[in-house]
């Protein structure tokens, strides 16, 4: 029995194919070296002489393309992202301490970058916003932005990771090794950044000493201020907590818990029509970090905050990666399983729901 196309071996597929193979009375004669990718067509004339190339032989050919493309596009990231590191280039980050005495000291706003949102810059999507390109135009747009009156926010990881738990830096490591050169390339290496870990004082660091300090450099940023908070609808920043108990008030605008970007135009307007003089505290993903950057070009004070309430609930038990009952704890086991908000004052503080739940 003659060996269909599919059971043709392509050169590379098998490292000991050292004979043609035989269909017919036609000799296919592989090649042992891969020339440049060009056409199927192309392709066909050099793996399949003299052979008439039917629907699968080409399909064949093609997965075969796709794979040499993949495996060409890793090894010229990994290359690249070696040849910045060997030769020092990396972005100017301000570290924790840093970044947060900027905030306390001038009435400035914060956008924040972690590793969800350059996957979005990239082209990807993530579990819990689709890629899109209004989005991804946005952000990366923020990215080089040259506004002093918004600090934007990437991860502090491009140099010594020593702080970090073994996990984090870890993770870090993997992340940058394919990808530092997109990183690179997406960054102004000539504009200074700050600390997107500055609301992620717990979790991810290996001495926990200095995290009751930041926490309470954090309140005094909103210490007698006007607080509104716009949140995933199961998010609950401050609920069960002390976080925002020195804040003068707190109301709440309400989005989805995923994919948040679909009502991006509806969030902003309900919150420009707050006053101008209302601190806002954002946590809802990508769409916060271009929501806030929107409300500083618009005259609000703003600042992306992402986790800083899992974190600091985290730190009252001495324990993370716990899920945290009532509140969306995305990187913890069962805790995107939800129930019902029970503290009495919640529902009061909303003001704009937008997230589509049932009330």
């Amino acid at each position: 029995r003659h060996p269909s196309p599919r059971q043709l071996t392509l050169p590379g597929e098998n490292p000991r194919e050292a004979r043609p193979t035989v269909r017919g009375d036609l000799t296919v004669r592989h090649h042992a070296r891969l020339p440049k990718l060009g056409s199927t067509r192309d392709l066909t004339r050099v793996f399949w002489q003299d052979l008439p190339v039917d629907v699968d032989a080409t399909a064949a050919i093609k997965r075969y393309v796709r794979r040499a493309h993949r495996k060409s596009i890793i090894e010229y990231r990994n290359r690249m992202s070696a040849w910045d590191r060997s030769r020092g280039i990396r972005p100017e980050v301000r570290g924790t301490d840093e970044t947060l005495d900027r905030l306390i000291g001038q009435p400035v706003s914060f956008s924040r970058f972690g590793d969800g949102e350059f996957q979005l810059v990239f082209g990807a999507s993530i579990y819990y916003q689709e890629r899109s390109l209004p989005l991804q135009a946005e952000l990366k747009r923020i990215l080089r932005s040259t506004r002093d009156d918004c600090l934007i926010g990437i991860p502090d990881v491009f140099g010594n990771n020593d702080r970090m738990r073994p996990m984090a830096r870890d993770y870090w490591e993997g992340e940058l090794r394919p990808f530092r050169h997109n990183y690179h390339r997406a960054l102004d290496l000539k504009k200074t950044y700050y600390d997107s870990f500055a609301s992620r004082i717990y979790k991810d660091l290996e001495d926990k000493a200095p995290a009751r300090r930041r926490f309470e450099q954090w309140q005094r940023v909103w210490e007698g201020k006007d607080l509104v908070i716009i949140e995933g609808a199961l998010s609950r920043l401050g609920v069960g907590n002390d976080l925002f108990s020195n804040a003068r008030r707190v109301r709440r605008i309400l989005g989805p818990a995923e994919n948040a970007y679909s009502q991006y135009n509806e969030l902003l307007a309900a919150a420009l029509a707050c006053e101008s003089s209302a601190l806002f505290i954002l946590a809802l993903g990508p769409t916060a970090t271009v929501l806030s950057y929107a409300l500083c070009e618009n005259g609000r004070r703003a600042l992306d905050l992402g986790h800083i309430d899992i974190e600091y609930e985290w730190f009252l038990r001495q324990e993370a990666d716990v899920a945290i009952r009532g509140k969306y704890t995305n990187e913890a086991l069962g805790g995107r399983v939800v129930g019902e908000c029970e503290h009495p004052d919640y529902d009061a503080q909303i003001i704009a729901d937008l997230s589509g739940r049932d009330l």
